[in-house]
C-alpha cells in the first residue's frame, strides 16, 4: 500500500514539473515607487531654516545640474546653519550680490560627490577622504607627465555623534535624506584653502627660521656638477629641493601650466623650537652642512652593512626631514615607489591609528629597501596634542602642537614647538 502511494506521489510531482504555470497579461501603466518619507531639498532647507544656503543655491548653476547632469547621482550637501553663514561674513545682502561663479565655489565646495555610509564610516580608524564637487580646472594635480584638474577633497569622521571635517568638529552627524541628495547640517561655514604649504607658512612670522634653512639647503642642492667633482654622481641634485614639494611647481616648458605635485601633513617647527634646541639663529643651524658636505650625494648603509641609494642629504636634513616629509628622505629612490598618503588631521594622529602605519612597503630585497613605517609617537596632555620621535635623541622632550589642521591646497599644516631631533645627531 505504502508502495502505491509512493508511486502516485512520484506520479504527480512528474506531471507538475510539465505543468506550465499561467500569468496574466499585465495592463496599466507602471505606477513609479516613491519614498512617502523624502522630502525635496527645498522644503528641508526651509524646515531647517537654512536660507542663506539656499540663497547661494538659487544664484548658482547647481540647481540647473540637479535637475539634469546630476539627477540620480549620489551626493551629499553639506549645510552650513544661516548662523554659521552670518559668522564667516556671508550674508544675505553679499551673497545676493554674489558673482554665479562665486556662489558655484560655495556650494560645490560644500557638496560630496558621494552617499556616506554611516556604517562604513563607523567602522573606520581615522578619517575618510570625500570628493567634493569643487575643482581648479586652473591649477593640476600631479606633474607635466600626468595631470587632471585639482580637486578639493573633504576628510570625515564621526566620533560620540559629533561630525569632524578636515579635524574640527562641525556639529551633529545626523542625515537628511532629501529627493535630490541626502543633507547633514552643520554649525560651521567651510572655507576652501586658497595657497599652499609653502605660502601659507610664508605668511607666518614664526616660522622665519624653518623657511630660510630650507631655503638655504634648496639652495645648494639646486647645482649641477660634473662627474669630475667629489663625490662623483652629484650633478643634479633638484629631486632634493623640498620647497617645490610644499609649493607650487611649474611645468618648465609651458610656464602657465602650475602644479600641486605633492600631498603631506606638516610639522613646521617654530623659531622659539630652534632656539630651544640652542640655535639662535638659521645661520648656526645652517652651518651644520659644513662637516658633512663632502658626503653629500654618496651612499648610506642600513645596521647590517647593505648599501642603498638614497635622497640627497645635508645634515640638517636629519632633522627637517621629519618636519615636512616624515623621514621619508632616509628611503632610497630606486625602485621604492611613491608610498602612502601622510596626509594626516588631528583626529588621526593617534598611536592606535598610526603606531604602525606603513609609509613605504619593502621590496623584493629588504636588505636593501626594508619597510619604513610612521616614525612618530602621539600623546594628549592637558588638551594639547604632543608628538615625538620613535627614535629620538636620548633626553629629548615630546613637540606640542600650539597650532593644528590649517588647511592648505596640499595638506595639513601644524606648528610645533620642538625640533625633531634623531638618536646620534
Amino acid at each position: 500500500m505504502n508502495r502505491i502511494i509512493a508511486l502516485l506521489l512520484l506520479l504527480i510531482a512528474v506531471v507538475s514539473c510539465k505543468q506550465e504555470e499561467y500569468m496574466p497579461e499585465p495592463y496599466g501603466e507602471k505606477v513609479p515607487y516613491v519614498e512617502k518619507d523624502k522630502k525635496s531639498l527645498d522644503a528641508l532647507l526651509m524646515d531647517s531654516k537654512s536660507h542663506l544656503f539656499k540663497i547661494a543655491l538659487d544664484g548658482s548653476t547647481v540647481r540647473t545640474l540637479l535637475d539634469k547632469e546630476w539627477k540620480n547621482l549620489p551626493l551629499t550637501f553639506l549645510v552650513p546653519s544661516d548662523a554659521a553663514f552670518t559668522a564667516a561674513g556671508m550674508t544675505q545682502e553679499k551673497l545676493k550680490n554674489m558673482s554665479t561663479a562665486a556662489l558655484d565655489s560655495i556650494v560645490l565646495y560644500h557638496v560630496l560627490a558621494d552617499k556616506i555610509d554611516t556604517a562604513n564610516v563607523h567602522a573606520t580608524y581615522g578619517s575618510v577622504r570625500l570628493k567634493s564637487k569643487l575643482e581648479d580646472k586652473e591649477l593640476r594635480q600631479g606633474n607635466q607627465y600626468a595631470s587632471s584638474a585639482y580637486s578639493y577633497y573633504h576628510y570625515l569622521a564621526i566620533t560620540a555623534k559629533k561630525i569632524l571635517l578636515n579635524g574640527k568638529t562641525v556639529g551633529d552627524y545626523r542625515i537628511e535624506n532629501a529627493v535630490e541628495a541626502d543633507v547633514i547640517f552643520i554649525d560651521t561655514f567651510l572655507k576652501k584653502p586658497e595657497k599652499t604649504l609653502w605660502q601659507t607658512m610664508k605668511t607666518d612670522s614664526r616660522l622665519s627660521m624653518f623657511l630660510e634653512i630650507v631655503e638655504a639647503n634648496d639652495d645648494s642642492y639646486a647645482q649641477s656638477f660634473s662627474l669630475d667633482e667629489d663625490p662623483w654622481f652629484v650633478y643634479n641634485m633638484e629631486e632634493a629641493v623640498m620647497k617645490n614639494q610644499l609649493d607650487l611647481s611649474v611645468d618648465p616648458y609651458n610656464p602657465g601650466a602650475t602644479y600641486i605635485s605633492h600631498q603631506t601633513s606638516v610639522f613646521a617647527p617654530t623659531n622659539e623650537a630652534f632656539i630651544k634646541a640652542g640655535y639662535e639663529t638659521a645661520a648656526e643651524f645652517i652651518r651644520l652642512n659644513d662637516a658633512h658636505w663632502k658626503y653629500r650625494g654618496q651612499y648610506l648603509r642600513f645596521s647590517d652593512g647593505a648599501p642603498y641609494n638614497y635622497r640627497t642629504f645635508h645634515k640638517n636634513d636629519s632633522v627637517l626631514t621629519y618636519h615636512h616629509g616624515w623621514g621619508q628622505r632616509y628611503y632610497p629612490t630606486d625602485g621604492g615607489g611613491s608610498g602612502f598618503s601622510t596626509v594626516f588631521f588631528s583626529n588621526d594622529l593617534t598611536n592606535e591609528y598610526l603606531g604602525d602605519y606603513i609609509l613605504q612597503m619593502e621590496s623584493y630585497d629588504p636588505n636593501s629597501q626594508p619597510r619604513m613605517t610612521c616614525p612618530y609617537r602621539f600623546s594628549r596632555e592637558n588638551g594639547k596634542l604632543k608628538i615625538s620621535l620613535k627614535n629620538a635623541r636620548k633626553g629629548s622632550e615630546p613637540a606640542t602642537v600650539v597650532e593644528q589642521d590649517i588647511l592648505t591646497l596640499n595638506g595639513p599644516l601644524y606648528l610645533v614647538d620642538r625640533l625633531f631631533i634623531p638618536n646620534k645627531f
